[in-house]
């Protein structure tokens, strides 16, 4: 269900896209688009495991989602970038996002003072090798 409403959506949001600037804004908004999409997803390739062509792929699809949310957002002013945000929040990986950052918040909630305790010798070392290398500026 929810991937014929995020196709829906998408399809009006180029068609949106498409009578708000023509075939040759819609040629050069996407190749802009992509072309900072991909740049950003390559170097995040660099300290990610993602592979290169994955990187491509996601910029290249990046770019058709933001060129579809502009122009859904031009045909809907009022209600196009909160539908939007629904399709998106309603997805997968949204889903699977939010049940690793709910993880994540508990586990940080049982976390006892021993932590803190190690959290706090580790910042002390580390302003202590700074303060050896001279790296660390004088207050």
């Amino acid at each position: 269900m929810w991937r014929v409403l995020a196709g829906t959506v998408i399809a009006v949001g180029l068609l949106g896209a498409f009578t708000t600037y023509g075939p040759d804004g819609m040629l050069l908004g996407y190749a802009t688009l992509s072309l900072i999409a991909v740049v950003f997803f390559w170097g995040l390739s660099q300290e990610l495991p993602i592979e290169r062509w994955a990187a491509v792929r996601l910029g290249f699809g990046t770019a058709l989602v933001g060129l579809a949310l502009f122009g859904l957002c031009e045909l809907f002013p009022s209600f196009g970038f909160p539908v939007a945000a629904v399709v998106a929040l309603g997805s997968r990986p949204a889903r699977w996002l939010g049940r690793r950052l709910r993880q994540l918040m508990r586990r940080a909630s049982t976390a006892g003072p021993q932590d803190q305790v190690a959290l706090d010798q580790a910042f002390d070392d580390i302003v202590r090798h700074l303060g050896r290398s001279r790296d660390l500026p004088e207050t």
